[in-house]
């Protein structure tokens, strides 16, 4: 038992499988699994999602990101014309950041599918930099069409990690609700990111999106990150509740030397159990090199309950 949540060590299958939108097997493939024995929990599941799907996925971020900004930009003009303070923001402190940060309650069309339905989501413009924005999708009905038949119903509810929770919660797994958050981290014009030094030479060098920290409740039982149009970086560091529960462990990642994680473009990265509760996480803006520009990245991620 770890601050109130049970922990069920995951068992790993020999392969993964392929799916198409369907949901419907259509290969196997090797499965490869990164492991961080000093970070019980977390796995990093490499090429999830091959080339093909990746452009599927990225070009369907895309299209709601545009209707997200269609939608604000909308908003607004109503706002202005009806002579009502503007935009309707409402104060989140209930978020990862150590200074208060608004967000704009939007209603939008779900463009990957063929219907009338609205999809609720709350919107911040600029959340962990000025070329980060963050879009919370709350509850199954408010999650975009393309991530259940894409992601969810052939991916995430077929992972030993999802079938843990719903063992957990006594709850059929097609019976657990959903939270899906959009990263966009745009490119910033304004910096010479080619400059920079190797980020596995020094990871201090770069810029934390997020000072670290515990991902709320309400985010879900296990968290699940897929990444997508270019790598990401990540960093966990246990917490102090951690370290003081086994005081001559030697191992842990600390704030002053956290664990450092490439995200590959089509991984998933889960963290269940200690993982989820016991370590802080962060996120850094990892730079291109060898004076290649750097490239827009795309996170979603998941959380169930």
């Amino acid at each position: 038992m770890l601050n109130g949540h049970r922990y069920i060590p995951t068992h790993f299958n020999s392969f993964l499988k392929s799916f198409d939108t369907t949901g419907k097997s259509v290969m196997h493939v090797p499965h490869s699994i990164q492991k961080f024995s000093n970070i019980p929990g977390l796995h990093l599941y490499h090429n999830v999602f091959d080339i093909q799907m990746q452009g599927q996925l990225v070009k369907n971020v895309l299209a709601l990101k545009r209707q997200i900004v269609a939608c604000q930009q909308t908003k607004t003009r109503q706002s202005a014309s009806a002579q009502i303070p503007q935009p309707q923001v409402v104060r989140s402190s209930a978020h990862n950041l150590a200074e208060e940060r608004s967000f704009i309650p939007l209603h939008i069309e779900d463009v990957s599918i063929d219907s009338n339905g609205k999809l609720k989501c709350e919107h911040f413009d600029v959340y962990g930099s000025g070329s980060h924005s963050l879009t919370y999708f709350q509850r199954n009905r408010n999650i975009p069409h393309f991530a259940h038949t894409s992601i969810i119903n052939p991916i995430l509810k077929r992972m030993d990690e999802t079938q843990n929770v719903a063992q957990d919660v006594q709850k059929d797994v097609d019976m657990l609700v959903w939270r899906m958050t959009m990263n966009c981290y745009d490119v910033e014009t304004d910096r010479k990111s080619a400059d920079l030094p190797d980020l596995r030479k020094n990871p201090q060098i770069e810029t934390a999106l997020f000072p670290f920290h515990v991902d709320i409740a309400q985010n879900g039982i296990v968290t699940m990150v897929v990444t997508l149009g270019s790598a990401g970086c990540i960093q966990f560091a246990a917490s102090s509740e951690a370290i003081a529960a086994s005081p001559h462990s030697t191992d842990f990642p600390t704030e002053d030397s956290p664990e450092t994680i490439i995200l590959p473009t089509g991984s998933v990265l889960v963290a269940a159990g200690p993982s989820r509760w016991e370590f802080m996480h962060r996120v850094l803006d990892l730079a291109s090199r060898n004076g290649t520009p750097k490239m827009p990245r795309y996170s979603l991620v998941f959380g169930c309950q």
